[in-house]
């Protein structure tokens, strides 16, 4: 981890919000990211990934069909992290799995 990568997500976390501290995370593991509207594109040796990040269960199940397509589109591994520390429901969880998304929990 150099002082270039940890400024780097500073500023992501300053510009983007709870986007920009996932995004912060995967740059800081590595990966070479950008956002796009409110998905992460995110890339290492050669793993493409395409992440959103959902902060309640409403915002999940749109967050869902979202995904899918544009995985689809620009052939990417669709992941969606669930960001905060309430409890997530298991349909929401069942949906995204039922879709052949990976999920993430993050409880920063």
């Amino acid at each position: 981890m150099t002082w270039r990568r940890i400024y780097q997500s500073n500023r992501l976390v300053e510009k983007y919000g709870v986007l920009g501290k996932v995004a912060a995370r995967y740059l800081l593991a590595g990966y070479s990211i950008r956002i796009q509207s409110n998905f992460i594109l995110a890339s290492k040796e050669g793993s493409n990934l395409i992440i959103g990040v959902a902060i309640n269960d409403k915002n999940a199940e749109k967050l869902i069909t979202e995904i899918t397509e544009a995985s689809k589109k620009l052939s990417r591994i669709p992941v969606i992290v669930l960001y905060g520390r309430n409890k997530w429901r298991n349909e929401t969880i069942k949906a995204i799995k039922d879709h052949g998304i990976t999920y993430k929990l993050v409880r920063e």
